[in-house]
């Protein structure tokens, strides 16, 4: 029999942004335009930019620059032509910071680090074709030398005026989507709106830093809570099952109920870009019921037949059992119900059970025992002599 995992996992599942219910979203000749109402929305800023190259005295130098968090979400209100009326943009952006390279004029090779962080709210005004976002931020930096040491002057807080456009790109079932297009000021953000390579000079600036919206109609926000209540009940019932010593049939059957109509909601949007939990799992769904049956198959004594059929129908039917698959979890799951019916079948046979023994006979040639398919008829046509 394979080995078994242990111990109890909670179970988390991140909804990003689910998207549902599709609305009706005003165009002319085919432009993107906002919906009407009260949108909220969000930016992603994430990657990296780096510039090196040579001064005029031809002293080297390298900076980089790498997002390490990205907080920035907004609110507008939007007249019935599409035109923003009232919006803000709350920002929080941080960043690390490395710099090397040779002064000029000493020609001291020098290293430093640094870290900086840019907060505030902008106001917001425009139409999806141009939004813009303008106003004062506060920049903090601290930066230190190569033996760690606060370097006071070039670090501080100051207070930098920006500007940052946004252009809508696409939009499916009350999601706008669009990108930084243009920036003024100071910061990454300036940085973002550059190609990937620039060349200028003898510099060169290497940029793989992406800016990118994405803003919910008033329909699709309200409804995407609605979802997101959906998923925590479903990781609160499987949660609260794992916390038990061993999980119940009917306690499978629960969640598995919740997971199927979860899927069958999301598979009606198929058509919308949903972002699920960012594990990279692709099946959250048949991971949670797979956590669940690992826990159970732990003691397979503890079941009788019918109940660890009964299971393994629920793994087929939710994604979590599978022989054949790129899935390892859900052939090992496979595996062990395997075992597990074919110790019932020993003890069936020694009680001389015949109906479970067809109970049997029929999961194992619904899901390709062949062995233990065998060795069921054999003991069906022994007994019916």
């Amino acid at each position: 029999m394979s080995e078994r995992r242990t111990g109890t996992a909670v179970l988390v599942v991140v909804l990003f942004g689910v998207l549902v219910t599709p609305v009706s979203v005003g165009a002319q000749t085919g432009d993107i335009t906002f919906p009407a109402g009260t949108s909220k929305g969000s930016v992603m800023l994430g990657g990296s930019v780096e510039t090196e190259g040579f001064r005029s005295d031809d002293t080297h130098y390298l900076d980089r620059r790498t997002v390490t968090s990205s907080d920035i979400t907004f609110d507008i209100d939007v007249d019935s032509q599409g035109q923003v009326t009232d919006g803000t943009m709350t920002v929080d952006i941080r960043w690390s910071g490395f710099g090397s390279g040779t002064t000029p004029v000493t020609g001291d090779a020098y290293l430093i680090k640094s870290t900086s962080q840019k907060s505030g709210t902008l106001d917001l005004e425009g139409t999806a074709d141009r939004l813009v976002a303008t106003g004062s931020l506060t920049a903090e930096s601290s930066v230190y030398d190569t033996d760690g040491n606060f370097i006071e002057e070039v670090s501080g807080t100051r207070e930098d005026e920006v500007g940052w456009v946004f252009q809508a790109t696409g939009i499916t079932c009350g999601m706008v989507t669009g990108k930084l297009v243009e920036a003024w000021g100071s910061g990454l953000m300036v940085s973002a709106k550059f190609p990937r390579k620039v060349r200028e000079g003898d510099s060169e600036t290497r940029n793989e830093l992406v800016s990118v919206f994405r803003l919910l109609s008033p329909d699709a926000y309200a409804d995407s809570e609605a979802l997101a209540m959906r998923i925590w009940d479903l990781n609160e019932a499987a949660n609260s099952l794992l916390a038990e010593p061993t999980p119940t049939v009917a306690g499978l059957a629960t969640v598995l109920g919740i997971a199927e109509s979860l899927r069958a909601d999301l598979a009606r949007l198929e058509r919308c870009e949903l972002a699920l939990d960012p594990s990279g799992n692709e099946d959250w769904l048949a991971a949670i019921l797979q956590s669940l049956l690992v826990k159970a198959l732990e003691r397979p004594e503890l079941w009788n037949a019918q109940d660890l059929i009964t299971m393994l129908n629920m793994g087929v039917r939710g994604g979590a059992v599978d022989a054949i698959g790129s899935d390892p979890t859900a052939a090992e799951l496979y595996e062990e119900f395997g075992n597990a019916l074919e110790f019932a079948l020993g003890e069936a046979i020694a009680s001389s059970d015949l109906p479970t023994i067809i109970d049997i006979a029929a999961a194992s040639a619904s899901y390709g025992y062949s062995g233990l398919y065998e060795a069921a008829t054999a003991a069906i046509e022994e007994l019916s002599q």
